[in-house]
């Protein structure tokens, strides 16, 4: 199913706010922060749960990245999230990128291989990107900068288990750490669509106050919402080492090894 999902905020950059009522108005919810991340060890770790068990039910995941380096320390490429942990041979999703600049290459990975082919893109440091990964039971699908073409399709009929989650490194492997800055990372366990990437780029809807005042006016875009990390935004500070789960599942991550806020922002 196609969800829109610019009434969560999540295509919303810096400066943008918008209302929780296209007709009566209602609280800004802006987006002012970012999480920086140095590509030597800092991540942002959420803990395994079943929420992240998608069987073959399909789900989607997107998120903003903001690379500020050529590549990380390890000079094999990096991980911008990776929820696999223990067997490579086991059903769980991550994204690696091999480097920043023309020709870099995206690939996304579950069972130790990537199920679409990897994608060569032009990635350049110091500016922002969307991707949103769609996975509908019988495919997977990379759209990039909120294109409705996907980047890369490829045929994945595995049944997705429970999972962790590291955002800004490989938890299968424990390095190849990304350098850069992400934002607005969320996860549906509902299959959206090439219009729903372009609706979270083009950032024209409402947006909520809180997630309970947005299930009063779309409970798909709540229901289908399970996990969402606004880094320093909505009921955050901007400041500690908790990124709260802005979803109803309230999984909460943990800035590790220094992660800093930052102040850029999709735009």
């Amino acid at each position: 199913m196609g969800v829109s999902t610019i009434s969560l905020g999540l295509g919303l950059g810096g400066g943008k706010a918008a209302t929780s009522s296209g007709t009566s108005g209602g609280s800004a919810f802006p987006n002012l922060r970012s999480i920086s991340l140095d590509g030597t060890d800092d991540s942002l770790d959420v803990a395994s749960t079943s929420d992240y068990a998608f069987g073959t039910s399909g789900f989607s995941i997107g998120f903003w990245f903001n690379p500020v380096g050529t590549n990380n320390s390890t000079g094999f490429g990096m991980n911008i999230f990776d929820m696999r942990v223990g067997s490579l041979n086991e059903a769980r999703p991550s994204l690696w990128m091999s480097s920043v600049g023309a020709g870099s290459i995206l690939k996304y990975y579950a069972i130790g291989y990537r199920p679409p082919s990897g994608a060569t893109a032009t990635i350049n440091p110091g500016t922002w990107y969307h991707l949103l990964i769609t996975n509908d039971g019988s495919n997977t699908r990379l759209y990039l900068d909120g294109n409705t073409t996907p980047i890369s399709t490829g045929s994945d009929t595995n049944s997705y288990l429970a999972a962790p989650l590291r955002i800004g490194g490989s938890l299968a492997f424990n390095n190849y750490y990304y350098n850069g800055l992400i934002d607005e990372f969320a996860i549906w366990n509902a299959t959206l669509s090439g219009a729903d990437a372009n609706a979270i780029c083009s950032g024209s809807d409402f947006v909520p106050n809180d997630l309970s005042e947005a299930s009063s006016y779309d409970t798909d875009r709540t229901s289908n919402l399970i996990g969402w990390w606004r880094m320093g935004d909505g009921t955050e500070a901007g400041s500690g080492t908790t990124v709260y789960d802005m979803s109803s599942n309230s999984n909460n991550g943990t800035l590790t090894n220094g992660p800093t806020y930052s102040t850029s922002v999709p735009s």
